[in-house]
């Protein structure tokens, strides 16, 4: 029921709770605190998360030999949150796994949808205007993550970005084998 209705609302004081434990999650994969956010709005909230990242993975990039390491947690935390979310709302199918995520895209202002053959478009992502193409393929992991967590294990790989000049991201469920 969560699936069907979390689809057409949720209540701000969840989008709050959840984008604060995305935010935590990445922030710990970097090996950095997370800002304070006492105060502000949720869009607010989802700007600093944009350009918190943004300089993060900039400084990953930037160390190479830092740069895997950082991905790797960046999935692992995002992986954690995907399995939650899976056992606290029952996600048992694909198509629950690609409904909760797109609750939680549509919180992040990311227009996600299953394309019915196993892939994921992005129409519109909120990010894609303070990533680069470097960055967007570093913070991915965190996309990688979350709905491997929610599939038991699936990963997805994108195929196109946005950033990378594309009108659209798309991402198909695959093997661990490939992705990206």
């Amino acid at each position: 029921m969560f699936l069907l209705l979390g689809q057409l609302y949720l209540p701000p004081s969840v989008k709050r709770k959840r984008l604060k434990q995305l935010f935590t999650l990445t922030a710990e994969a970097f090996g950095s605190n997370t800002p304070r956010m006492e105060g502000i709005s949720l869009d607010e909230i989802l700007e600093r998360y944009a350009r918190f990242t943004r300089k993060e993975a900039e400084k990953s990039i930037s160390r190479p030999e830092a740069r895997e390491k950082v991905r790797e947690r960046l999935y692992l935390n995002a992986f954690t949150l995907g399995c939650e979310l899976r056992r606290k709302y029952r996600i048992r199918t694909l198509r629950d796994a690609l409904r909760m995520g797109r609750i939680i895209y549509k919180v992040l202002k990311i227009d996600f949808c299953g394309d019915g053959a196993r892939g994921i478009v992005i129409k519109k992502c909120f990010f894609s205007n303070y990533y680069s193409a470097e960055v967007c393929a570093l913070i991915s992991a965190i996309d990688e993550g979350i709905m491997a967590g929610l599939t038991s294990g699936l990963r997805i790989r994108f195929i196109e970005r946005i950033t990378d000049g594309n009108e659209c991201c798309r991402a198909y469920f695959g093997s661990d084998e490939g992705a990206s």
